[in-house]
């Protein structure tokens, strides 16, 4: 594991410089398989002694091939580092700034990950290649796509109530008006009442002066 992680350290710069591979749903003549992640390890091919991720699958579907496990390697050097980083994006695992650290996280991930995967195999130049097609709870969460849409329909209807507040506003004021409208009428009912009384105490001088001219007469 010491020699893994000083060879690892010497890829760092490469790591860093690549991109992930863009990658999506495929179908492949060699069939599509439903598995489940049984482990993840970066070792050293034996072959050519390049530092590799190999991840283990145990088969769930074709029934026939059930328990039956199928490997997907992974090389960590400039051709191979834009699907290993797509691997990890397909499958949410957090890629460490460290290099030297992807051992330690693919391996405790491998350990807690229980959701079955979707698989294409495809054979080519006399090598079956493994494709990662869809993660369980990753990609295509049905649930997500439900919240998103009562979300959509709440934020709907809090527009519409916004909508509606200005013309409750109006109505308000509609109701305001009426009232200023009552009182001036019953201002001006109030007034004319008052000016009336003033004519009749107007009235009163006049009539106070007949009764002493009458009187006056009679003299």
């Amino acid at each position: 594991m010491a020699d893994i992680k000083k060879k690892l350290k010497k890829l760092q710069g490469d790591w860093e410089e690549s991109e992930a591979a863009e990658g999506g749903r495929k179908r492949f003549k060699d069939g599509d398989f439903t598995v489940k992640l049984k482990s993840m390890e970066i070792g050293e091919s034996k072959a050519s002694g390049r530092v590799q991720l190999v991840t283990t699958f145990e088969v769930v579907e074709p029934e026939k091939y059930e328990g039956e496990e199928i490997r997907m390697y992974n090389g960590i050097d400039d051709k191979g580092m834009p699907y290993l980083k797509l691997l990890c994006n397909q499958f949410g695992i957090e890629i460490p700034d460290d290099l030297a650290d992807l051992p330690g996280v693919v391996e405790e991930f491998a350990e807690d990950f229980d959701s079955t995967v979707e698989i294409t195999l495809v054979t080519k130049d006399g090598y079956q290649n493994t494709y990662v097609n869809e993660v369980e709870g990753v990609e295509g969460d049905d649930d997500d796509d439900d919240d998103d849409d009562d979300k959509k329909k709440k934020k709907s209807k809090d527009k519409k109530k916004d909508k509606k507040k200005p013309e409750d506003d109006d109505d308000d004021e509609d109701d305001d008006d009426d009232d200023d409208d009552d009182d001036d009428d019953d201002k001006k009912k109030k007034k004319k009442k008052g000016d009336d009384d003033d004519d009749d105490d107007d009235d009163l001088p006049k009539l106070k002066k007949k009764d002493k001219d009458k009187k006056k007469k009679k003299k």
